[in-house]
């Protein structure tokens, strides 16, 4: 999901965690979701950090939200 929005990314791990809560999935599966969970969770934190970026950069503009 190298191109996915952040709702896409969200949506991805509302179902990692269903299937690992909800679901008999063997070791080797639960290890595959949480990886690539943990791996949504990076991308998706490097989102915020760069929305986060922008909006600060924003407030110190003239007339920014200071």
């Amino acid at each position: 999901m190298a191109t996915a929005s952040f709702e896409e990314m969200v949506a991805r791990l509302e179902e990692i965690v269903r299937q690992l809560e909800g679901g008999q999935p063997t070791l080797a599966e639960a290890m595959a979701l949480f990886s690539e969970g943990n791996g949504l969770c990076r991308q998706a934190e490097s989102l915020l950090d760069q929305a986060d970026a922008l909006l600060n950069q924003n407030r110190n503009l003239p007339g920014g939200d200071s």
